[in-house]
């Protein structure tokens, strides 16, 4: 072999070497020996599926974590719980329980460094913790340490029937939506027991014509019962723990993106979408002492909401604009509505600092903006989970320089919030600087191209939902 050729081989040894982990030194965990890999690029660790739990029973609480003997090579992040694919599909494995830790290298072993733990979105029906959504890449180097982590979802992490053998309180809804007639909580447990898990997990339930509100959500986390033997989780509602203030007072970091809906509004099929009205839509957690005064509240957010624009007629579609604004009653009414609420009672019972923002970037990583319909794609501003892809790296989205210093702004704010308690504080000479939510004038930073900062309660619309949830909010 020539010395060229023996050049080039070394050189392409090394190149392919670069790309295989690296294996890291071996710990001990009270689990057992555990060993990860070193990143490609050298700047942090990973310790990935490390099992936390075990799950032992359908519906139940998960059991102790597993232990081992041997080395185990924690490499695999991309198990996860038992969900559907586009509705058809069923993936996952049971055993899914398993958390990522991410650690950077350029720290002395006995650093205490902050940690930030992030449970994936998905609401609560699919979802996982691994890299391919939620990587360390932009915020690890900055000196945190970043843990993801699996839980259960859709009917197998909230069916809430309130027995033991299920802790809840949907029997009755779900005794309907499953076409099971008993209101018997234990033939319903019996039946679902009987059920595959994608006889469970791929049951859908049917949105009622007219409704704008999403429905298909329906296991998601409850109140439980006290029932003797088992620990529950929670037992009150968070609104009422918020209004007693019995909870862990720290600083907050609240907000979410300008146009949450447009992403919920495009995942319905547009035969759907025809056919909303606002007498169907106004939010079920509002109870009214008159079906007159229902359909006043319903002509009131159709004004608010429609601008003037027509709901189509039969057999028509949806223009963009009409699409937008109906949009945003699904956003506001589910997202930002009770972030803002959230913000107002935590004012009140908290005295630690509470710091709001508002997401209205439009770059080349709002991915959930760029995959939605060509009706709704040329929108600008932020929709659901936009803000997340300048937080995370991704493992099939390339990193690009046009969106670097919203990269930077945004990693470098979440994880001074994580090690100070302040986005912004004084001593690291932030360009803008976020001013923490007062309770006599609340504002909220708006992170666009250019930062600034607006009113919390933004709009007349959000001001309209608080007055009527001050009035009509369902009791119970």
């Amino acid at each position: 072999m020539g010395l060229c050729s023996t050049k080039w081989l070394v050189l392409w040894s090394l190149w392919a070497a670069r790309l295989l982990p690296q294996p890291t030194l071996v710990i001990q965990l009270s689990n057992g020996p555990v060993r990860g890999t070193i990143s490609p690029d050298g700047s942090h660790t990973q310790y990935a599926g490390i099992p936390y739990a075990t799950i032992r029973q359908r519906f139940q609480s998960p059991g102790p974590h597993p232990t081992w003997d041997n080395v185990f090579d924690a490499i695999n992040e991309h198990k996860h719980c038992f969900q559907s694919i586009e509705d058809t599909v069923m993936t996952g494995t049971k055993q899914c329980l398993i958390l990522n830790v991410y650690n950077p290298l350029n720290t002395t072993p006995d650093a205490k460094l902050p940690v930030m733990v992030y449970f994936h979105g998905g609401g609560f029906f699919k979802g996982s913790s691994g890299s391919l959504l939620y990587g360390p890449k932009y915020l690890v180097p900055k000196g945190v340490i970043l843990v993801t982590v699996n839980y259960r979802v859709n009917i197998q992490g909230f069916l809430c029937l309130r027995i033991r053998e299920a802790p809840g309180n949907v029997a009755s809804l779900l005794a309907k939506v499953m076409l099971f007639e008993s209101q018997d909580p234990y033939d319903l447990y019996n039946y679902f027991m009987t059920k595959s898990d994608a006889d469970l997990i791929l049951t859908r339930v049917p949105r009622k014509e007219g409704n704008l509100i999403a429905s298909e959500i329906l296991y998601t986390p409850c109140a439980e019962k006290l029932i003797e033997g088992e620990e529950p989780f929670l037992t009150k509602s968070p609104l009422d723990i918020l209004i007693k203030g019995d909870y862990n007072k720290v600083p907050v970091m609240i907000g979410g993106n300008n146009e949450e809906g447009l992403l919920l509004f495009a995942m319905d099929n547009a035969t759907m979408t025809r056919r909303i009205t606002f007498e169907k839509s106004v939010p079920k957690n509002l109870e009214f002492p008159s079906e007159n005064v229902k359909m006043e509240v319903a002509q009131k957010l159709k004004r608010l909401y429609m601008e003037g624009d027509k709901m189509p007629m039969e057999g028509e579609t949806l223009s963009q604009n009409a699409s937008v604004r109906l949009s945003r009653l699904m956003g506001e009414v589910g997202i930002n509505y009770p972030a803002l609420e959230e913000t107002e009672l935590l004012l009140k019972t908290n005295n630690n600092p509470i710091y709001n923002y508002m997401f209205q970037y439009y770059g080349n990583r709002n991915i959930p903006m760029l995959l939605m319909s060509s009706k709704l794609r040329g929108v600008k501003g932020a929709t659901h989970a936009d803000d997340i892809f300048y937080i995370f790296s991704q493992t099939i989205i390339p990193t690009t320089i046009f969106e670097n210093n919203m990269i930077e702004s945004m990693t470098t704010m979440w994880t001074n919030f994580a090690k100070y308690g302040d986005p912004t504080p004084d001593f690291t000479n932030p360009p803008v600087k976020w001013h923490r939510t007062n309770s006599t004038t609340p504002t909220a930073l708006v992170i666009d191209s250019e930062f600034s900062t607006a009113p919390l309660w933004y709009n007349d619309r959000v001001k309209y939902l608080r007055e009527l949830y001050s009035k009509f909010r369902r009791k119970g």
